[in-house]
């Protein structure tokens, strides 16, 4: 990043939302990277009506959580800080829906993997 508004990391609101989103980012890898690869096993298909409605395969394809919470939150912080200079709302909106997106794939994750 070669510019970075000053009065980027002086409000608090931004500050706030960044801290949050750092914390919920180390929420979420810490609960995608706790599967055990060996032992557990995932929701792959769900057929409602059926005896045997669910099916259970791999869970490898379940860290692939890991990285779309790193990506998703990378190019937030970098879309507001672009969007902050012209547009201090907006910015502050796109880091609080970084929030949404990462409670959404805790949860989407734990449906998928079965942890309770």
């Amino acid at each position: 990043m070669k510019f970075i508004p000053k009065s980027y990391y002086h409000s608090r609101t931004v500050l706030a939302l960044l801290s949050v989103n750092a914390a919920m980012l180390l929420l979420t890898l810490f609960v995608t990277l706790q599967v055990d690869g060996e032992n557990a096993r995932s929701v792959i298909q769900y057929r409602a009506g059926l005896l045997d409605s669910i099916t259970r395969g791999e869970t490898t394809y379940l860290y692939n959580f890991a990285l779309y919470a790193v990506i998703v939150t990378l190019v937030s912080v970098v879309l507001s800080i672009r969007l902050y200079t012209h547009r201090h709302r907006l910015a502050v909106s796109v880091l609080g829906g970084n929030l949404l997106l990462l409670l959404l794939a805790v949860v989407v994750f734990n449906a998928l993997s079965g942890v309770q």
